[in-house]
C-alpha cells in the first residue's frame, strides 16, 4: 500500500505547475513589454454546437513601459477546437471583459491588441480567432492575484456573455508581474 501512495503523490507533484516568470523584452516598437512566460488558460464547453468542443481564452497581465510611462493590460486571445464555419455558429466579437474578484465585478472594455506592439506577449497552443486587451491598473492586477475566487465573463455588444473557467495556471501567478521590487 505505501508504494501505491508514493505513486499517487508523485503523480500529484507532476500536476503542480511551476510559477511562471515575468519576462521583459524590448519590442520592435522600442517599448519594453513585460508579461509572464505563459498565459492562464480558461475554457468553456459549447454543448449547443458539439458535445466535445471547447472554446479557450488565453489571458494574462501585460505591462508596457515607454520612456517613464507604465501601462497595464489584461491580454486575451480567444481560440476554439470547433469548426465554426461548418456549424454556422460564429461567436460575436467580444467587447467587454468582466472579472468577478471575490464577488466584486470589474468590467472593462475590450479593444484589439495594440497594433504598435509587433510581437504578441503570449503564445497559444492553438491558433486564436481574436486577440484583444483591456487597459487596467496595477491595483486591479494585484486584486486579481490576491483573490480567493475569480470568475471571468466575456461579453459582446449583442448581449451575449460567456462564462469561462480556469483550466491551467493560477491567478496568484499574476503577482509575479506586479511584485514589489523592494
Amino acid at each position: 500500500m505505501p508504494i501505491l501512495a508514493a505513486f499517487a503523490l508523485h503523480g500529484c507533484a507532476n500536476l503542480v505547475e511551476p510559477t511562471p516568470a515575468a519576462v521583459s523584452r524590448l519590442d520592435a516598437s522600442m517599448r519594453t513589454v513585460v508579461a509572464l512566460d505563459r498565459a492562464t488558460v480558461l475554457t468553456r464547453h459549447v454543448r449547443r454546437v458539439t458535445a466535445a468542443g471547447r472554446d479557450y481564452a488565453f489571458i494574462g497581465p501585460v505591462e508596457v513601459v515607454w520612456q517613464t510611462r507604465h501601462r497595464y493590460y489584461i491580454w486575451l486571445a480567444l481560440a476554439t477546437t470547433i469548426d465554426r464555419a461548418s456549424t454556422g455558429h460564429e461567436p460575436p466579437t467580444p467587447d467587454t471583459l468582466t472579472i468577478v474578484v471575490d464577488g466584486l465585478p470589474m468590467s472593462m472594455s475590450l479593444s484589439p491588441w495594440r497594433s504598435d506592439l509587433v510581437d504578441p506577449p503570449y503564445e497559444q497552443q492553438i491558433p486564436s480567432r481574436t486577440v484583444v486587451a483591456a487597459e487596467t491598473t496595477e491595483d486591479q492586477l494585484r486584486r486579481i492575484a490576491a483573490a480567493a475566487s475569480v470568475e471571468v465573463y466575456i461579453g459582446s455588444a449583442h448581449g451575449m456573455s460567456a462564462h469561462y473557467r480556469r483550466w491551467r495556471g493560477q491567478w496568484q501567478n499574476w503577482s509575479t508581474l506586479v511584485a514589489d521590487d523592494d
